[in-house]
């Protein structure tokens, strides 16, 4: 008998398409709830519900538990940030594999994480909490510091500063900011509250992270390209950056710890830091895949699939893949051609930056409309995914100083 599984909230998509067809093609039947109707889902899932996620009442909660039971749900998918704190929930009250036994706001609010990590061993910037209704403030974060809101996605509105009159404007801004044309600040009942944070030096990875009843399955990291500052749009990632051993290990143990403390039990994470001589430092932590394709390039880099993994944690099955190791991986990149308000890529640029590399995949949209979100650098116009030998790393950053118009 198929196992099914219930997806809460899909997404766009063109980011999210693949976890849909590859839980289907591992044999998972798929059932969706989200706020929505149904659209591009309904070729992936055989029954779907509409509820609303704020305000998320006692009585939405009870519906979409006898929806799940109903369809004999074996175990719950999430796979946008907004709806952690759901779908653990539900998980929970279905006596399904749960995410976290910490409260699960924790892993999506930054201020809550941020603070409850503060007397543990893990390396944080300093921080400074900036409330919603906090109309003068005196800022106690040296400076460059980093503004962020405390509850969104897509390095939407973080922004590095330099003074007081910079840090000011950049949180009445980052106060506001939303997708275009959406309103998820009421649609997930996200606050308002902002961070403002020490600038933390060094190169940025993310760290992949399988969990199963509180132990690492296994993690893949990846090294991450931003766009020019103050900003902190992500313009590309590579899998299999050139991590010493002794580094690995301290990588290791430091996701150790800081899932033990976050009580994470079962679950896909998405873990941000930068690394200086050896040194890591928490930026944040998503208890959820990471978005931009970086599952499907650790797919192409080791021979690993997400989705059935995931789906294997989330029914509480046993995972049964075993990635390549470590010196047979490939390194493969992901990059997103993007215009700014100064420059504008084309789709032979990108291509002549990267002739002499192999294309997995390449997707860009010349026609689409240059309206760049008002907290963001960059207009992304597709991806391409490619690989290049040793010297795919080279070409990432040849892509990556295009881009930028230099």
């Amino acid at each position: 008998m198929l196992k099914t599984l219930l997806v809460f909230e899909a997404g766009f998509k063109s980011d999210r398409e693949y976890w849909l067809l590859d839980f289907k093609m591992a044999g998972y039947k798929l059932v969706l709830v989200q706020p929505w109707p149904v659209d591009w889902e309904s070729t992936y899932v055989d029954h779907y519900m509409q509820c609303k996620l704020h305000p998320w009442t006692n009585e939405t909660k009870i519906h979409v538990v006898n929806f799940a039971r109903k369809h004999s749900v074996s175990g719950i998918v999430c796979l946008n940030e907004g709806t952690v704190p759901f779908a653990n929930e539900i998980a929970n009250l279905l006596n399904l594999p749960s995410f976290s036994k910490e409260s699960i706001i924790a892993l999506r609010n930054k201020t809550i994480m941020r603070q409850k990590l503060s007397f543990t061993s893990i390396k944080q910037p300093s921080f400074q909490i900036i409330p919603a209704n906090d109309k003068s403030v005196d800022f106690c974060v040296p400076y460059p510091a980093v503004v962020k809101p405390a509850e969104f996605m897509s390095s939407l509105g973080v922004k590095l500063v330099k003074n007081d009159d910079e840090a000011s404007s950049a949180i009445l801004e980052a106060r506001e900011v939303d997708f275009e044309g959406e309103n998820l600040r009421a649609h997930y009942g996200f606050n308002a509250d902002v961070l403002l944070e020490s600038y933390v030096h060094g190169d940025e990875y993310s760290f992949e992270t399988f969990i199963q009843h509180g132990e690492i399955v296994d993690f893949f990291i990846t090294k991450k390209f931003k766009c020019e500052e103050p900003y902190f749009d992500e313009i590309g990632h590579l899998t299999s950056p050139d991590i010493s051993d002794e580094l690995h290990l301290e990588i290791y143990k430091f996701i150790h710890t800081l899932h033990k403390e976050l009580q994470i039990e079962n679950a896909v994470t998405h873990t941000e830091a930068k690394i200086l001589h050896k040194e890591i430092t928490l930026i944040e932590i998503a208890c959820r895949p990471g978005g931009d394709f970086i599952p499907k390039i650790h797919e192409y880099s080791a021979n690993f699939n997400f989705p059935r993994a995931a789906a294997e944690i989330y029914t509480g099955t046993k995972v049964s893949q075993v990635a390549l190791p470590r010196e047979l991986r490939q390194k493969i990149a992901i990059f997103f051609p993007y215009d700014t308000k100064k420059y504008k890529i084309t789709k032979d640029k990108v291509l002549a930056a990267v002739k002499n590399s192999s294309i997995l995949e390449f997707v860009f949209d010349e026609n689409k409309e240059s309206l760049i979100n008002p907290g963001l650098y960059t207009l992304r116009r597709g991806r391409i995914i490619f690989y290049a030998s040793d010297n795919t790393p080279k070409v990432l950053n040849e892509l990556a100083a295009l881009a930028m118009g230099l």
